[in-house]
């Protein structure tokens, strides 16, 4: 006698609901990653340099990292 699971649909939407957890979970971490190493970094930036900032330049640097970051998406 042959025994069938009757699980098979639910196993599906469990391995797609999974999948959908990683992701998010796994992009989080990331988006938290990367505002912290932001903010550090520019926190770092500007005491180093408070005394020789430039607001050009950096106006310029910001736009270059978002024109970047949009090429990429």
């Amino acid at each position: 006698m042959q025994v069938v699971a009757g699980y098979r649909h639910a196993r599906a939407r469990y391995r797609v609901a999974s999948r959908v957890v990683l992701w998010l979970l796994r992009w989080s971490f990331i988006s938290i990653g990367a505002l912290t190493a932001a903010t550090v970094l520019f926190t770092h930036l500007y005491r180093v340099n408070e005394q020789v900032y430039d607001p050009a330049s950096f106006a310029i640097g910001v736009a270059g990292l978002f024109s970047m970051a949009w090429a990429w998406c």
